[in-house]
């Protein structure tokens, strides 16, 4: 929120005028907004310690931007006189020294920030641009494969380590961004597409195309990646804003742009945005993640519990997950629509309802309802795992034995309300709670006593 940013910083410099940080703020809020003189006089003006070390780091990436190498490579090494473990730093410097053919000094310097972090990915792909290093590539692969959505929608697991290694590419490519070397972030982003594709690759190039001003490539990597499945596309970066607004201005019917910005706003926490992005993005898309994303505005931002209902019935048509059951049921629970929750969860197809998180509701549903019996059914046919401090289960456990108990004693059946007040009492491995040292287990005591007074009058 640039503007908004710039009216604070403006206003904190105009009460104390030496203020570093409103400063080095100011300047880095005009770096990224291209305003780079005003950026470069604001960085100078920093003198608080750690955030004039930072100050000459950016303004060696702006350096760089400008082509002056020289200047680059002085920057960098009087802000690692400050911050002498910054591997960032030490990677950029190598980036001055390699821009001048200083190849071995760039070397010896990515290899003394491996030294520090072995995993560093941008010092070992800059050792990849000057001498083909294949460590690079090694390094990015794993050999455990991670999630990824099958076309039948079903979720399977890969062992190619380019489907999911695609943010160590994005991480690379984002310094190479911020510090305007368009070249080396397109090369980056062209490696990863030797071995599989992934859509924020796509937009990113689409960006950086746009940068080097080819509107045709532009265009057409913003075309793949409106047209790639979005599942498992989690933009979560500052930068990734800009690329998203960069695509839409492209392609403004791009729904799956609109969709990513949209999270990416809402996790910002610019809501309202987010919302107005979404629902844009429902006239050209229908995917139960978009739906669900707009009845999470609805409820938690506007505060319409009739649309909240309404889109999570629209994504439960698209897709029968069972998160989806999950979420809708606690909207409808705070809602106190307890029918309609016994409804949506008994409509669930098979598989969901044996989750045992869909299991848990449906118990405490029929513990609302007074259905003691079927409660008790779903309780002592399913294996729960509550997060740890949970103690859900146990207390619908404990209450539905209870309040059994309870009715059978008033219609006589000691025997029967005896054994319910005695279950009542015990924390089965099944539901997930341990017993703790202070149990609050009273009220079952009272009854089981009053019971067994009951019989041994008989």
């Amino acid at each position: 929120m640039w503007e908004a940013s710039q009216l604070h910083l403006l206003r904190a410099l105009t009460r104390n005028p030496h203020s570093g940080p409103a400063h080095f703020y100011l300047a880095l809020l005009y770096k990224l907004t291209n305003r780079i003189e005003e950026a470069k006089e604001h960085f100078w003006k920093v003198r608080d310690g750690e955030l004039w070390a930072l100050s000459l780091f950016h303004l060696g990436e702006i350096a760089l931007m400008e082509r002056n190498f020289p200047q680059a490579e002085e920057l960098f090494r009087r802000a690692l006189e400050k911050r002498a473990d910054d591997i960032l730093t030490r990677d950029l410097l190598a980036v001055a020294l390699r821009k001048q053919n200083k190849n071995d000094l760039a070397k010896e310097t990515l290899e003394q920030s491996l030294q520090l972090d072995p995993l560093d990915f941008f010092a070992l792909f800059e050792l990849y641009l000057i001498e083909g290093e294949e460590t690079f590539r090694k390094m990015l692969k794993r050999d455990n494969g991670l999630p990824v959505l099958l076309p039948n929608h079903k979720i399977g697991f890969t062992s190619d380590a380019y489907v999911f290694e695609a943010d160590d590419y994005l991480s690379i490519a984002r310094i190479y961004i911020s510090a305007g070397l368009w070249e080396e972030a397109k090369s980056a982003l062209e490696e990863y597409l030797r071995e599989s594709v992934y859509p924020l690759i796509y937009y990113y190039l689409g960006y950086i195309w746009d940068k080097i001003v080819d509107e045709m490539k532009a265009r057409n990597y913003f075309e793949l990646a409106s047209k790639e499945n979005p599942a498992f596309v989690f933009p979560n970066e500052l930068e990734d804003l800009e690329v998203l607004k960069t695509a839409l201005r492209y392609n403004p019917k791009d729904a799956h742009a609109m969709l990513y910005l949209g999270n990416l706003l809402f996790a910002f926490g610019r809501e309202r945005e987010a919302i107005e992005n979404w629902e844009k993005a429902k006239d050209y898309l229908k995917h139960p993640v978009l739906f669900r994303n707009i009845a999470i505005g609805h409820k938690m931002v506007l505060g319409d519990y009739e649309k909240a209902k309404e889109y999570y019935e629209k994504a439960l048509e698209l897709e029968k997950n069972w998160r989806l059951y999950l979420e809708y049921d606690r909207l409808l629970s705070e809602g106190k629509e307890t029918e309609k929750r016994l409804s949506l969860l008994l409509s669930a197809p098979e598989g969901v309802r044996e989750k045992f998180q869909i299991a848990a509701r449906l118990a405490e549903v029929y513990l609302e309802l007074g259905e003691y019996d079927k409660t008790i059914d779903i309780l002592m046919s399913h294996t729960f795992r509550p997060w740890e401090g949970e103690v859900r289960m146990r207390q619908i456990y404990y209450r539905a034995y209870l309040e059994r108990g309870k009715k059978l004693y008033d219609k006589g059946d000691y025997e029967g309300a005896l054994e319910s007040f005695q279950k009542a009492l015990e924390y089965p491995r099944n539901i997930g709670v341990g017993k703790p040292y202070n149990a609050r287990d009273e009220e079952a005591k009272e009854w089981l006593d009053k019971t067994l007074a009951k019989l041994n009058e008989k």
